[in-house]
């Protein structure tokens, strides 16, 4: 249905009553089953099997994951136009969006989505599974609360956006700094099952809701970054030529002739994922398959946001201190669970004879070793072919800097301790988990005036100058240094 205009899209806490009772009219049109009754026949039900079970078709963890992600809820967003229609209305009504950063509202999480969906309709799932038999644990306000301001999320999305490259705001493929995908993944955690799990999500309302304020943050990044759409062309064209090379690297071992050199205008080469069709959509104005291609322009899709989100200018700082958490294998060994994870800093002469508080949240977030909290989304489920063939382990980043300044203890001096809760509320240690060992990580020196002293320096401890020393080594061997190098 073409409109002179683009429908704005609106948080959904501060619309009119009336307004958020018409949205949830039209999603609860959506869930109804055709005329046999068939649960699989409702529209809720299609749109929403596409992203985990039984489609399988979302992707995470890949640069087309925001755009893959945008085309989902223009699909959603034409079906709750149509199910609108069907109730009487004209059809003008547009995806409203929760604004989770903002944690100073009343309701944290939209109280007309409680209201209008406490439990999973018994019409809308036709098995007898996980979900059918669990139905809808969210979790209260306060918890919600508590877990987005312990984890800094609003910090985590202003560094997202305001990253220059497109890779890099994109998603998990970025290691060096928090993606859109960091809290992405942690909101589906913090607001309990079913989002907690990639299998069945989407078969929530407040998915598409918490989407659709993703969607607002990386079009914040678009509007201020106008080379978006070339840099995730050729990204995408730079990673190919790096996998072809890598290929004939692993060939050239094999004694095997080496593979060519594609060039851009050769239709028979391999396809990136610029120019891979965003399965299963179509676009609804061309009725073409929908293509990353297509989702630099909210215009054309026929939305528009009320505001965009405002990035805070740069500021200069120290240099910060992580707890780092290396190839998580949330395709493997983590895909059939979620985790909310706990780390906490220990001095390091302490790190084995410390207690860990009780296993609730509320002892842990009143920890004085409490640094961070991150969250790894996972339960997948198996059969998601998109995630074998293309997604990587990913990292994940907590800042330990103002644990360790409240500790009055420098990095040398500090020690790890992580807690892991999974998405059935079941509290372990690390060691009992796949969760990889976190490593600190930060500037090579913290304290490198040191470095210019001899002797021992009175109220320096001594772990912080050996400490310092052994990243001296670091540094030097990195750059081809060794010990019987005279260093002037």
């Amino acid at each position: 249905m073409s409109r002179s205009q683009p429908l704005l899209r609106c948080e959904i806490r501060k619309m009119l009553r009336v307004d958020q009772e018409r949205f949830c009219a039209a999603v609860e049109t959506m869930m109804r089953p055709n005329a046999h009754g068939d649960p699989r026949s409702s529209e809720y039900f299609r749109v929403a099997g596409y992203h985990g079970w039984p489609g399988n078709y979302c992707n995470h963890g890949i640069e087309s994951f925001p755009a893959w992600h945008r085309a989902y809820l223009v699909e959603f967003e034409s079906a709750l136009q149509a199910a609108d229609r069907a109730n009487g209305y004209d059809g003008n009504i547009s995806l409203p969006y929760w604004d989770w950063t903002d944690t100073d509202q009343p309701e944290m999480f939209p109280a007309i989505i409680r209201q209008r969906f406490p439990q999973l309709n018994s019409d809308l799932f036709p098995d007898n599974n996980e979900l059918k038999q669990k139905g809808y644990l969210i979790n209260s306000d306060q918890y919600i609360r508590l877990m987005i301001l312990g984890a800094a999320l609003s910090q985590q999305c202003n560094e997202a956006v305001a990253h220059p490259q497109h890779f890099q705001a994109a998603s998990h493929e970025y290691t060096q700094g928090y993606s859109l995908e960091d809290p992405h993944d942690s909101i589906h955690v913090y607001c309990g099952y079913p989002m907690s799990v990639v299998q069945f999500a989407a078969f929530h309302p407040i998915f598409f809701l918490h989407h659709c304020n993703l969607d607002r943050l990386y079009e914040t990044h678009l509007a201020t970054n106008p080379h978006a759409q070339a840099e995730f062309q050729s990204h995408e064209w730079s990673r190919l030529l790096r996998d072809i090379g890598a290929a004939n690297v692993q060939r050239a071992k094999s004694c095997l002739a080496p593979l060519e050199l594609p060039k851009l205008n050769d239709m028979n080469r391999p396809k990136t994922l610029y120019e891979l069709p965003l399965i299963p959509f179509k676009h609804p104005v061309t009725g073409l398959d929908m293509m990353p291609k297509d989702c630099f322009d909210t215009i054309s899709l026929g939305y528009a946001y009320d505001r965009l989100t405002s990035i805070p200018p740069q500021q200069l700082q120290a240099p910060l201190i992580w707890a780092v958490f290396r190839g998580v294998d949330v395709a493997g060994k983590l895909a059939s669970v979620s985790y909310t994870v706990f780390v906490f800093v220990v001095r390091k002469r302490f790190e084995q004879q410390w207690t860990p508080p009780q296993p609730k949240l509320e002892a842990l977030l009143q920890s004085h070793n409490l640094a961070g909290i991150t969250a790894i989304f996972g339960a997948k489920g198996e059969g998601c072919d998109n995630c074998m063939k293309r997604r990587k382990p990913i990292t994940l980043k907590v800042n330990i800097s103002q644990a360790l300044s409240d500790q009055g203890i420098s990095r040398h001096q500090a020690g790890l301790r992580v807690i892991a809760m999974d998405h059935h509320h079941q509290f372990f240690l690390l060691e009992s988990t796949a969760i990889p060992q976190p490593m600190i990580e930060g500037p090579y020196f913290s304290h490198s005036w040191l470095l210019l002293r001899q002797g021992a320096i009175p109220g320096v401890p001594e772990a912080v100058l050996e400490g310092e020393v052994l990243q001296l080594q670091k540094f030097l061997k990195k750059h081809g240094y060794s010990w019987y190098h005279r260093i002037l």
